[in-house]
């Protein structure tokens, strides 16, 4: 038996593939960072969304009326006994007409048995259009 026939990496092959994931790491970092935002933007539209359609299923099974507010300064979505907490560096904005959204105070709508609402309602998440629920006097949002 030949003593070159031994099987194994070097270390300058072991140092070239550490590098090369070293290198493609730092490539896919940024854009996972990105995603990882993106996503929970998306997820608070979602619960933002949930919240509101509860508070009217709410009103209609239980034949009265329910004001759902949603707390910008605090960012939170309350309604009945119920309280949706949102992280803070999360922009929430809300107003009646999109054109004119703000990022404080409170906005409140309530929701009558028929499942009719008392006014419109936009609220977007961080700025971005793409993730603006909408309230309309039906009572119907979409985001």
């Amino acid at each position: 038996m030949s003593l070159n026939n031994q099987h194994g990496f070097t270390l300058l092959e072991t140092l070239i593939v550490i590098t090369i994931i070293t290198i493609m790491s730092a490539i896919a970092l940024p854009s996972f960072s990105f995603w990882r935002e993106s996503s929970l933007d998306k997820s608070v539209a979602r619960e933002i969304l949930y919240g509101l359609r509860t508070a009217r299923s709410l009103a209609i099974s239980q034949n009265r009326n329910i004001t759902a507010t949603i707390d910008l300064d605090n960012h939170q979505l309350s309604y009945d006994t119920t309280t949706l907490n949102f992280p803070d560096q999360i922009k929430i904005e809300s107003d009646d007409m999109i054109t004119s959204l703000v990022d404080s105070g409170t906005r409140s709508v309530i929701f009558q048995p028929q499942g009719s609402c008392d006014s419109t309602l936009f609220i977007r998440v961080n700025e971005n259009p793409q993730l603006t629920v909408q309230l309309d006097l039906t009572g119907i949002s979409s985001l």
